[in-house]
């Protein structure tokens, strides 16, 4: 994730007071007028949601401003990924899930448990059912490394 500015992202002033971006909150900006000079710049980079601690589920995408439908906001592939008709559940998600790097296998242990003194072989498929997201029309559920 990227980190704010120390500077006014057009013209690099830092002895005042920067207002960030009211959408992504990674820009800032000494004023108005350096904010709508550089926003044909920013407007690239400048994403609809933030990523927030959530209550009771770890952390989640929340969107800063209307999203329309179909809008592509995020493209990356699934680290996890479980067709609802899946014979061996579990023996699929721990069989990707060995098949991952040592970084992502972290990342998703570090994913919400809603059991974590839960049984230790079940500990992947629990995290994979909290966190993923439901993949249509292939039926079935995702999971995605941010």
């Amino acid at each position: 994730m990227s980190q704010p500015q120390t500077g006014c992202s057009n013209c690099a002033k830092n002895n005042c007071n920067l207002l960030k971006c009211s959408r992504c909150g990674l820009s800032s900006y000494c004023g108005q007028e350096c904010q709508k000079k550089h926003w044909k710049i920013h407007k690239k980079s400048c994403k609809c949601f933030v990523v927030k601690s959530i209550p009771g589920k770890g952390f989640g995408m929340v969107a800063t401003r209307h999203v329309k439908q179909g809008e592509v906001i995020i493209a990356e592939d699934p680290i996890l990924f479980l067709k609802n008709d899946e014979e061996n559940m579990i023996a699929s998600l721990d069989s990707q899930f060995e098949s991952l790097s040592a970084e992502n296998q972290k990342r998703v242990m570090a994913l919400h448990d809603p059991d974590p003194s839960g049984v230790i072989d079940q500990k992947v498929m629990r995290i994979f059912k909290i966190n993923c997201i439901e993949v249509n029309p292939v039926g079935g559920g995702a999971l995605y490394p941010t």
